[in-house]
C-alpha cells in the first residue's frame, strides 16, 4: 500500500498521472522522438529512433520498475518453471532483466536496438547473462536451445502483425521441445495511446493471440487479463 490508511494505490495509474501535463512538451519535441524502424526488418543491430520522451521517462521511473517487480512479472510467471537456460526477448533498458537474473542460472537477451544492447551488456558484465544485438524475428541462436523464453510489454513495439508472428515462430524454433513461452503485453486505453504518440504501437489482441501462438507451433496456451493494464500468456512447445 503506497498511502497508509487510504485505499490501495495502483502503481501503474500513478506512473501515468503526469501524462496530460507532459503531453504538450512531448508534442513540441516530437520531430526528434518519432519511433520508426530505419532499416530492413532482418538487419542485425538495426538502430531505431528512441521512443517519445514521456514514454521513455515513465519506463525508466521507479514507479514502473516497482510495478514490474511487485505485480506484472510475478503475475506473469506465476506457476511457470523457467528452467536453467532462459531467453528474454526485447529487454530494452533491462528492468525485467534485473528481476530475472537472480532467478535463473543462465540468461540470454536479444535486443535489436544497438544502444540499449550495449548499455545492458556493459551494466551486466561478469554476470550470468549474454546480450545479443539481433532481430528477434531472425536470430543466430541454435534450435532447441532454451528451457523457456519470456517477453514483457514489447510485442506492441514490433511494427507489423506479420513481424510479430515471425517473432513467435522464431521463439518456438529456439525453445527445446517442452519449453515454455511466457510473457505479458499491454491492453489499449486512452492514456496508453497518449503515451505512444509518435511511437510504434501495434496492439496484440488477447482474443486472437491464442490462434497466432498455435500457428507458430505452440500448444497448451493460456491467456489471462489484468484489466485495464495488461494480459499474460503461457504456451508450450510440443515434445
Amino acid at each position: 500500500m503506497c498511502c497508509p490508511g487510504r485505499p490501495k494505490c495502483d502503481p501503474a495509474t500513478l506512473a501515468l498521472a503526469p501524462a496530460t501535463l507532459a503531453l504538450v512538451a512531448l508534442l513540441a519535441a516530437w520531430p526528434l522522438r518519432v519511433a520508426r524502424p530505419l532499416s530492413i526488418p532482418h538487419a542485425h543491430c538495426a538502430r531505431l529512433i528512441t521512443m517519445n520522451l514521456l514514454h521513455r521517462s515513465i519506463c525508466g521511473s521507479s514507479i514502473w520498475k516497482n510495478f514490474l517487480e511487485n505485480r506484472l512479472v510475478p503475475w506473469t510467471l506465476d506457476g511457470v518453471s523457467l528452467g536453467s537456460n532462459v531467453l528474454e526477448i526485447g529487454p530494452g533498458p533491462g528492468a525485467v532483466t534485473c528481476i530475472l537474473l537472480p532467478k535463473v542460472p543462465s540468461l540470454t537477451c536479444v535486443e535489436k536496438d544497438e544502444r540499449l544492447a550495449k548499455s545492458l551488456r556493459r551494466r551486466m558484465a561478469s554476470q550470468n547473462i549474454s546480450v545479443l544485438c539481433e532481430d528477434a524475428t531472425a536470430t543466430s541462436l541454435p534450435s532447441d536451445e532454451f528451457d523457456s523464453a519470456v517477453c514483457f510489454t514489447m510485442l506492441h513495439h514490433v511494427p507489423t502483425p506479420a513481424l510479430q508472428d515471425r517473432l513467435l515462430a522464431e521463439t518456438a524454433r529456439v525453445l527445446r521441445p517442452g519449453g515454455i513461452f511466457a510473457g505479458a503485453d499491454s491492453l489499449y486505453n486512452k492514456v496508453f495511446g497518449l503515451l505512444h504518440v509518435f511511437d510504434t504501437m501495434v496492439m496484440v489482441d488477447p482474443d486472437t493471440f491464442p490462434k497466432r501462438l498455435e500457428a507458430a507451433g505452440f500448444r497448451d496456451i493460456q491467456i489471462d487479463l489484468m484489466k485495464p493494464h495488461a494480459f499474460r500468456f503461457q504456451a508450450r512447445k510440443p515434445e
